[in-house]
């Protein structure tokens, strides 16, 4: 069903609008720390949800490729899982899923394009983080 979007749809839209530069992705995935800045943005409040996806997706990390499909994510090959989501244009998202094992615990890593800090803002690329991993965890 359609409906209109919610505050962080349209934070993400709106910024992404005001700040977006005629620039290429580079190809490179970083940490979201590892951003000018990101290190102190992205922690307490700011976390991303890596979380919430290690719980949907750890014990089964193949499950990531099926919620990928719906959002035309191409799978990549790190981890036990992983995909790559065009959230807008030059602004992908790569989640990189490592499954449960007998003695660890399964991890999530979410990375941005090394430029995406020049398309968004910290708290755009937050909120297009988050809206990613509701919506991979809701669909499948």
């Amino acid at each position: 069903t359609e409906s209109d979007a919610d505050y962080l749809e349209q934070l993400c839209l709106l910024v992404y609008l005001l700040h977006a530069r005629d620039i290429p992705v580079s190809g490179k995935l970083v940490n979201p720390e590892s951003l000018p800045g990101g290190d102190f943005f992205f922690r307490g409040p700011h976390n991303l949800p890596t979380g919430k996806l290690a719980e949907a997706f750890c014990k089964m990390p193949d499950l990531l490729f099926d919620a990928g499909k719906k959002f035309a994510a191409r799978p990549e090959t790190f981890g036990d899982a992983s995909i790559t989501v065009d959230v807008l244009p030059r602004i992908p998202i790569t989640l990189i899923v490592w499954g449960d094992e007998d003695e660890f615990a399964g991890r999530v890593s979410i990375l941005f394009d090394s430029t995406a800090s020049e398309q968004m803002p910290f708290d755009a690329l937050w909120a297009a983080a988050n809206l990613t991993a509701q919506a991979l965890i809701r669909g499948f």
